[in-house]
């Protein structure tokens, strides 16, 4: 089951194309990383999927919801919400405790990595 669905999507900040045309699936259970140098547009990309930023074009579906420019309040009620990295801010040393213990009962969570659990 496809969990998130990103297809060419674009992101431009006046003349400056940061994304462009990104293709994405993510399936429910999976984990995939994001990995890049300081500059590829990792950042935008996590915006753009959460709500944060606003796509110059492309599509995205959620849950087989189509949530292109969908705010992150709205997009946060469906189950998906953006985490940001914290340095030190619990005990453990799993990274995946953390990004669990703000998955709460979302069904998808970003991070730094896209981590999908099964919808609560």
């Amino acid at each position: 089951m496809t969990m998130l669905q990103v297809e060419k999507m674009t992101k431009e900040f006046g003349g400056l194309r940061v994304i462009d045309t990104l293709d994405l699936t993510i399936k429910k259970g999976m984990i995939l990383g994001l990995i890049g140098p300081n500059g590829a547009g990792k950042s935008t990309a996590f915006n753009c999927i959460a709500g944060s930023f606003a796509s110059t074009a492309g599509e995205i579906t959620f849950d087989g919801e189509r949530i292109t420019g969908e705010k992150p309040w709205n997009l946060c009620k469906m189950g998906l919400a953006r985490t940001f990295q914290i340095v030190k801010p619990f005990a453990s040393d799993k990274g995946c405790d953390e990004i669990l213990i703000d998955a709460e009962k979302r069904s998808i969570v970003f991070s730094f990595c896209f981590y999908c659990v099964a919808r609560v």
